[in-house]
């Protein structure tokens, strides 16, 4: 994978920034309509302005990052093949749910209300020792996301492309 297979580019030394700012979709679009965090700066046209960085990868690679770095991808403009990628969180011990503070929509149900510590089949314990309920319930597969949340989302997004 390179940058112009849409590699991951990240602005080196963001996650030291104070400010947080919104996930985003490619045309800048923000996932998290009612979050406290800044809008995310139009990074693709004032390139110029950024310590850029975009490894390139081979398959097998990983990458493993601070989530608070500002990083994403443009557009797959290779002709060799498509982008593959997978992606996980990790989270330490103690780490609690603020719904205010997450980097991307929840769409599914989770049952976790703030302050509760990150736990069920949609954060899985894995280290030190799996936990083997929340493990068989992410085996079965992805569920439906929860259809008023989607609603929700959607809604914001129409609302957000109308007011352009």
């Amino acid at each position: 994978m390179t940058r112009e297979s849409s590699g991951l580019e990240f602005v080196r030394g963001s996650h030291r920034w104070k400010q947080r700012f919104k996930a985003v979709t490619p045309d800048y679009d923000p996932y998290m309509m009612d979050s406290d965090f800044d809008d995310a700066p139009d990074i693709d046209n004032h390139r110029a302005d950024y310590d850029l960085f975009c490894p390139d990868m081979e398959p097998g690679d990983c990458l493993i990052f601070n989530a608070h770095i500002v990083h994403g991808s443009s557009s797959n403009t290779s002709t060799d093949a498509p982008r593959r990628a997978f992606s996980t969180r990790w989270a330490g011990e103690g780490v609690t749910y603020d719904r205010r503070h997450a980097t991307m929509p929840l769409l599914w149900k989770h049952g976790l209300a703030p302050g509760d510590e990150l736990s069920g089949p949609l954060f899985p314990q894995i280290l030190p020792e799996p936990i083997p309920a929340e493990g068989e319930l992410r085996a079965r597969g992805p569920e439906a996301p929860d259809p008023s949340i989607v609603k929700r989302f959607v809604e914001a997004q129409a609302a957000l492309a109308q007011a352009r």
